[in-house]
């Protein structure tokens, strides 16, 4: 008969047999003594398994859970584990960024999931962090790194307005909200775009449950799509004022990208305050204009003689196939190239 359709669950489990495998036989993803960002980016997906991913998504099936048999069913936590090697990847690298982890924030799946009923248990998250905490074998010292080490001794505000080209409502609300989980209460600041409820609602949620203040959020009206434009008089005298406050305090205003509507008022803010008062912490447009994009992954479809800038950089970097493309012609060609194999279509932005 006909072979059975392969499911979502059956990717998951097959990509972790997969990882299981490599794990086996060496300490990262990527051979070497020390985890890249190949690492980072595997380890904030494997932690969300077993307290958000496996039910909240339907991930049935496999060998079970990643840290414990299953989140939702301590009875089984004498069951050995499906994925012993990823288990201990999972905890090598959690106890280098425990600091970075926010349990409490991988919950917020379950608000929206329609495959759960409403009866359906939740996971115990200080089991999950239990199993997290246990020694990993995994040979050599793991160091714990300090969440905020890369700040100093600065206080953080965060303006994460999207980019005038991100057009969608998603990244309008959820690129300046993103970082509200990042707040330490009772010091980081953050701008958010007003007249939303939806981000009133989440900030709602981390102020509560993270014991923030609310003085540490700065709302702008709302009136205007992009959130670095609606940043006015009001907004820069609310910043001034939080700063003042704190006479021996020196901040760090973070953007998402320091786009022209970014700098036209943040610019005249660290003028008035004095860069040792208040750093920015952004590239300049020389380096977004030549590394901030997605075009720096592949070779362009009009000169695939000339190497991409991540070959230039480290050409042993691994990145998945593909072409860049600015017409249709060279998308058409680019789709004979990859020889019929699955692929997708994103914009070099966004």
């Amino acid at each position: 008969g006909p072979e059975a359709r392969e499911t979502p669950s059956d990717e998951v489990y097959a990509s972790l047999d997969e990882l299981e495998a490599l794990l086996a036989t060496q300490r990262f993803v990527m051979e070497g003594d020390e985890p890249t960002a190949v690492d980072l980016f595997l380890f904030s997906k494997l932690i969300r398994f077993d307290v958000a991913f496996m039910h909240c998504m339907g991930l049935h099936g496999g060998r079970g859970g990643i840290l414990v048999p299953d989140s939702t069913d301590q009875s089984k936590a004498g069951t050995q584990l499906g994925y012993p090697n990823v288990a201990d990847y999972t905890r090598d690298m959690y106890q280098r960024l425990k600091p970075c982890v926010d349990w409490s924030s991988f919950t917020q799946y379950y608000r929206s999931t329609k495959l759960l009923p409403p009866t359906a248990a939740l996971p115990d998250i200080e089991y999950v962090m239990a199993s997290a905490d246990q020694p990993h074998g995994r040979g050599g010292e793991t160091h714990e790194v300090d969440s905020y080490s890369w700040m100093g001794d600065r206080v953080a505000i965060w303006a994460q307005s999207p980019k005038p080209s991100y057009t969608l409502e998603t990244q309008r609300y959820a690129q300046p909200s993103r970082c509200i989980p990042l707040l330490r209460p009772g010091q980081d600041l953050i701008v958010l775009p007003g007249a939303h409820e939806g981000t009133r609602e989440a900030w709602e949620f981390h102020r509560d449950t993270l014991g923030l203040g609310e003085e540490q959020a700065v709302w702008t009206s709302g009136s205007l799509y992009n959130m670095d434009d609606d940043v006015d008089d009001h907004i820069i005298r609310q910043l001034k004022e939080a700063m003042t406050r704190q006479p021996d305090t020196k901040f760090l205003l973070i953007p998402y990208c320091p786009t022209p509507n970014f700098v036209r008022w943040a610019q005249p803010l660290q003028d008035e305050m004095g860069a040792d008062k208040l750093a920015i912490f952004a590239e300049n447009q020389e380096w977004i204009e030549k590394y901030g994009d997605k075009g720096i992954l592949h070779r362009h479809m009009s000169a695939l003689e000339m190497p991409s800038v991540i070959e230039l950089i480290d050409p042993s970097i691994n990145v998945p196939r593909g072409f860049v493309c600015t017409t249709q012609a060279e998308l058409r060609g680019a789709r004979k190239l990859l020889a019929g194999a699955k692929g997708c279509i994103k914009p070099l932005a966004g």
